[in-house]
């Protein structure tokens, strides 16, 4: 299996018994002394700061997307200002559900050893919701966008009344045999 025998070696895991590992900050020893471990600790405000910076530019971006649509909504058409205000509100979704599914339980998955909190199955946790994100994101801009939602809707409808007229044909190849 896949790193099997570098987690056995490293940090006497068995990866068939354990299915997630987070990480650790700080170890006892059998004296009950707490010994931190620097590195992870740096690797982990890293991750932070990376999910951090992530953020912090989705919203600043935003932020200005909507201070230039606002500015220049006196020189489009009332169509085109539509279209951007369905195109601005599925953006916002789209910042908070990876909020929600990703950032959040990452976040927590990392921080929480830290502290030395544990949450049960805060790792299937994560997992199940960094899956679910995919699935939520054409969801959000067919339910935001007006032509999208159409076409779907359009392409799920069936009609009640059949626009097909069969007609009976007066010549058949068959009705000469009679």
């Amino acid at each position: 299996m896949y790193l099997q025998e570098e987690l056995m070696s490293c940090f006497h895991v068995d990866s068939i018994v354990t299915p997630f590992v987070g990480p650790m900050y700080w170890s006892r020893d059998p004296d009950g002394e707490i010994h931190w471990k620097p590195w992870e600790v740096m690797a982990s405000f890293s991750c932070c700061t990376t999910l951090m910076c992530c953020f912090f530019t989705i919203i600043f971006c935003a932020s200005r997307i909507y201070a230039k649509m606002r500015n220049s909504k006196h020189h489009f058409s009332a169509k085109t200002l539509d279209v951007n205000k369905q195109l601005f509100r599925m953006l916002c979704i789209q910042t908070v559900i990876p909020m929600v599914t990703m950032y959040t339980p990452v976040a927590l998955f990392v921080a929480l050893p830290l502290f030395g909190k544990d949450i049960p199955y805060l790792g299937n946790l994560t997992s199940s919701s960094l899956a679910v994100y995919p699935l939520l994101e054409p969801i959000i801009a067919i339910t935001c966008v007006a032509s999208f939602r159409k076409a779907v809707i359009g392409t799920i409808h069936c009609p009640t009344t059949s626009n097909i007229h069969i007609f009976p044909s007066s010549t058949s190849r068959y009705s000469a045999q009679h």
